[in-house]
């Protein structure tokens, strides 16, 4: 288990606490996974932004039996890392919104295939209260494939490729920012070591 907290502060703006924590537990052939997070913001000083009020909570609960990861996850307030990490047309964080994920991730390496997996993921938020974008009790939601491959060995060992697509679609007016649409990506990933280990004398 770990357990996580942090407090920010924005003079005249907002103050905000985080409480979070992950744990892993073996249960029966595989293993189960609890993501939990708690967001406070509040106004603080001379609230200059406008009234911060709002209590966020999200959970993401994923069950791993070798290749294979079955997730379920819920938040309510508009705080959606949680369990709508790497989404792309939308951010699920609207007034008042509700979202529930369903998703399974698979690990080719069962099939003798290293650095090959692939996910796909269905989000859906509800009871969203936006007046000037369509009214009260608006809904949205995603469904999201994606494949990626690290490369294993060679000059460009740790390059990640990643092939995306999602359909999107929501009620809301057609001013939103987010509109109904399909979108595909492909993202090329790499992380590149600045610093080495420190060598002890």
């Amino acid at each position: 288990m770990t357990l996580r907290y942090y407090h920010a502060r924005l003079q005249n703006i907002y103050e905000q606490d985080f409480a979070g924590t992950t744990h892993s537990l073996p249960l029966g052939p595989g293993e189960l996974k609890t993501d939990l997070r708690v967001f406070d913001p509040r106004n603080t000083g001379g609230t200059e932004a406008g009234k911060v009020d709002s209590l966020n909570a999200g959970v993401m609960i994923t069950y791993r039996l070798g290749s294979h990861s079955f997730g379920l996850g819920y938040i309510a307030g508009g705080e959606p890392g949680v369990i709508s990490d790497g989404a792309m047309s939308a951010a699920f964080a609207n007034p008042k919104e509700h979202t529930t994920v369903v998703r399974y991730d698979y690990n080719f390496v069962a099939m003798g295939i290293p650095g090959l997996t692939g996910m796909i993921r269905y989000m859906r938020g509800s009871d969203i209260d936006l007046p000037q974008l369509g009214g009260a009790n608006l809904k949205e939601s995603s469904k999201d494939v994606e494949v990626a491959y690290v490369v294993q060995s060679g000059p460009a060992k740790n390059l990640a490729i990643r092939l995306r697509h999602a359909f999107y679609r929501n009620d809301l007016d057609s001013n939103a920012t987010f509109r109904s649409d399909n979108e595909t990506r492909i993202n090329f990933d790499y992380t590149l070591k600045i610093w080495g280990p420190v060598l002890a004398r």
